[in-house]
């Protein structure tokens, strides 16, 4: 069984010890290494592994977790740094999940940081991941599947300064998701596909404290599943819901003090659907702040709105078939640093979707157009350190999702909660 969690739209996936890598977060033993080797063992209850929705039996499972872990953090020259991670997770239940007793997957991580001089900077940054955890394909609304799948992100960005007031920010990613079922109504058939995204800033430095920019973004979505969306009734193939998108921002860097730093882009996103003959306008909005209010503690809040790809599609027709979600995304996160061996994240996330459809004036009673999710998670952790190689960690995660889409049961609630030991050499 591969567990896997489908979604469309932002990608929250990474190893923690790679994203650390040359940050002011290191602890002690990774600051003095280019390598660091950590596993940790968890035993967890899951009161809905298969993510099963509310009319259906819902089995809950005690189980263990193993998660080894590498990261190399390599600082080749003054301006160049490179990174690498791998991880591992097996996950063993108690219960038959899908008719077996585990799943498994991988997550990879390389970075590249080259600055050219004091005014050009390059980033990179390639994460890998293949099959089943809710981190690897994130975003959207969680569904399990038996399905093994591949996701691959990598974006690209180019920073620069061409006077003292006047920079820029030249970027590229690109976005392959992969699953490996087939036929029609499959996972092949709904997600397969590959972004790739284009988009170029221009920055004023008003003042020290304060920077405003200008920006254009262009997105192709390509989906490649080559099969049929629906298993009866209507021929329509994958391809069917290829959109691209211009976004057109306005938007700005705020400093407020040394350790508040505010960012926004808000402005209007061009979706144009050509084989569906479809095109619509919607807000697109990216706002965030962080407050770091003493050493490893920090609140950082945000919200998006934007339209991206959704596994939902509807019941056959042509016109009442769902091609995008417009998504509101608001998050909030609390890092605190309790003791020096005790520390402690709140996370909380809450999700709108609503269903963009071929033709928004024709409706059926099944029809996914213009009906809305609700999607709420909650995820607490704590971890203790005995010593820099052994620490403690407890943690807890609920997701609920509120569905008003008819033509199929999507609504569902999850419990998890896991404790366990991490070891650090």
């Amino acid at each position: 069984m591969k567990h896997i969690i489908t979604s469309a739209g932002l990608l929250a996936v990474g190893l923690s010890g790679l994203q650390a890598a040359n940050d002011s977060f290191l602890t002690d033993i990774e600051k003095s290494k280019a390598w660091n080797v950590s596993a940790a063992l968890r035993g967890f209850y899951d009161s809905n592994p298969t993510y099963a929705p509310h009319s259906s039996t819902q089995m809950g499972t005690w189980g263990m977790s193993v998660i080894p872990n590498v990261t190399l953090n390599l600082p080749v020259t003054e301006q160049t740094y490179v990174g690498f991670g791998l991880q591992y997770t097996l996950n063993y239940y108690a219960e038959e999940v899908f008719s077996k007793h585990y799943d498994q997957s991988v997550q990879a991580v390389a970075k590249l940081d080259h600055k050219f001089s004091d005014r050009f900077r390059l980033r990179f940054n390639d994460t890998f991941a293949y099959s089943n955890q809710p981190q690897i394909l994130s975003a959207g609304t969680p569904i399990a599947t038996e399905a093994n799948a591949i996701r691959n992100l990598a974006p690209i960005t180019l920073t620069g300064s061409l006077t003292e007031r006047i920079g820029f920010e030249l970027g590229y990613q690109n976005n392959i998701v992969n699953y490996f079922d087939s036929g029609a109504g499959s996972f092949r058939a709904l997600l397969n596909r590959m972004d790739n995204v284009v988009h170029l800033d221009g920055r004023y430095q008003v003042t020290e404290t304060l920077a405003t920019l200008v920006g254009y973004q262009f997105s192709a979505v390509d989906y490649n599943g080559n099969e049929f969306l629906y298993t009866t009734g209507s021929p329509l193939t994958s391809d069917f819901r290829d959109f691209n998108s211009h976004y057109m921002y306005l938007g700005g860097e705020w400093n407020a003090a040394r350790d508040i730093v505010f960012g926004l882009k808000a402005g209007a996103q061009y979706s144009n659907y050509d084989n569906a003959d479809q095109t619509e306008w919607s807000p697109y909005v990216d706002l965030s702040g962080t407050y770091t209010y003493l050493p490893n503690s920090f609140v950082r809040l945000g919200f998006k709105s934007l339209i991206t790809a959704t596994d939902v599609t509807g019941t056959g027709f042509a016109a009442t078939t769902a091609l995008s979600q417009q998504l509101l995304l608001l998050y909030a996160q609390l890092t605190h640093q309790i003791t020096p061996k005790l520390s402690g994240t709140l996370n909380g996330q809450f999700q709108n979707a609503t269903f963009n459809g071929a033709d928004p004036l024709i409706s059926t009673p099944n029809s996914p157009v213009d009906q809305t999710e609700n999607l709420y998670s909650l995820n607490a952790y704590l971890s203790y350190a005995f010593n820099p190689h052994l620490s403690t960690e407890v943690g807890y995660t609920y997701y609920g999702n509120v569905s008003d889409v008819t033509y199929t049961d999507r609504g569902f609630t999850k419990n998890l909660v896991y404790f366990g030991f991490r070891g650090t050499y």
